[in-house]
């Protein structure tokens, strides 16, 4: 899985799911110590004693606001025990369907580069031979509703007010074109989420757009 590490909160996203994952499988139950699990890194969060010297804690324990100090990893413990009790307790949280099923951990404009990256160099998802349809789409998606309601807040527009614009209205153009030059979202996406009618006219639309108007959108949304 692919993670983004600038972003505050996803690496230790990732950590608590892989530790916790003894749990979840039952392989180590609440009256047992997770500490004793011995195919795992958890123990070297939680105490530095028999740490490998390439080992570094500080990288999780730093996301989660804690030192690596006999305090900071006893917080840790105390935490990791805390979320052991919840995930036996209550129902799959979207963040965990998302790491089952997923192959990225980002937002979505990273989410959005890394597929734009894989699709570039030839590299390959491993769930089949090419990267799964279902991903791409979804991530493009995400992508589009972004660059969407950047452009709408750039003109003070907002989606309730796209429907009553003409269909051949300047903006729509501008917005359609940026999101077909800057994702994978089909055509069907664009017409309905800008209400262009059929999605034949997509492509009559970004004929036409080459207008200023278009060029103001797409220098918006690159800043």
């Amino acid at each position: 899985m692919i993670v983004d590490a600038q972003e505050r909160g996803y690496f230790a996203t990732l950590s608590d799911y892989i530790h916790l994952n003894p749990i979840r499988a039952r392989m180590v139950s609440l009256d047992e110590r997770l500490y004793d699990y011995r195919w795992s890194s958890y123990p070297w969060y939680a105490a530095k004693a028999g740490r490998p010297v390439w080992f570094a804690a500080d990288w999780v324990l730093a996301e989660l606001q804690l030192e690596d100090n006999a305090k900071g990893r006893r917080l840790y413990a105390e935490r990791m025990r805390d979320r052991a009790v919840v995930e036996l307790s209550e129902p799959e949280s979207p963040t965990l369907a998302e790491l089952r099923r997923g192959w990225c951990l980002g937002g979505a404009g990273f989410r959005e580069r890394m597929l734009g990256m894989l699709e570039a160099t030839g590299e390959k998802l491993r769930r089949g031979h090419e990267i799964d349809a279902p991903v791409r789409r979804s991530h493009g998606e995400d992508e589009a509703c972004r660059l969407l309601e950047v452009g709408l807040k750039a003109f003070g527009m907002s989606r309730e007010e796209l429907p009553a614009l003409k269909k051949g209205d300047e903006r729509k153009i501008a917005f359609a074109a940026a999101i077909r030059s800057r994702t994978s979202v089909p055509n069907a996406w664009i017409a309905r989420e800008l209400h262009l009618g059929h999605v034949s006219r997509v492509s009559r639309c970004l004929q036409n757009a080459s207008g200023k108007l278009t060029r103001i959108v797409i220098s918006k949304l690159e800043k």
